[in-house]
């Protein structure tokens, strides 16, 4: 997952997406999912406008079940961490916005 003024772009083993800033809402952990079905790991999650998106960042988990092994898988205090700079990216290209030029960083 990179961040960068105009979004949030997400590299999956097989594709990327990009997000712009304009059509994120938020971030939410939730169990990643596999086949439609949660694992035993909570993964970042993009709120849109259209619904949620999963990035392939995952928490580390010692929970028995299935797992998903498709992107990194980061330590509690790194993910934590991680989502935190991602509300604040977010904060700051909504203040950008509303101010008509770049976010400041």
């Amino acid at each position: 997952m990179y961040v960068n003024d105009s979004g949030l772009r997400l590299r999956y083993p097989f594709s990327t997406r990009t997000l712009p800033w304009s059509r994120v809402t938020g971030f939410v952990v939730r169990p990643a999912q596999l086949l439609g079905e949660p694992t035993a790991r909570d993964a970042c999650w993009v709120r849109t406008a259209d619904g949620a998106v999963e990035t392939p960042v995952q928490r580390r988990s010692r929970a028995a079940g299935w797992r998903k092994d498709t992107g990194p898988v980061l330590r509690t205090e790194d993910f934590d961490r991680m989502v935190a700079r991602l509300d604040a990216e977010l904060a700051a290209a909504r203040r950008g916005q509303a101010g008509g030029g770049a976010a400041p960083r």
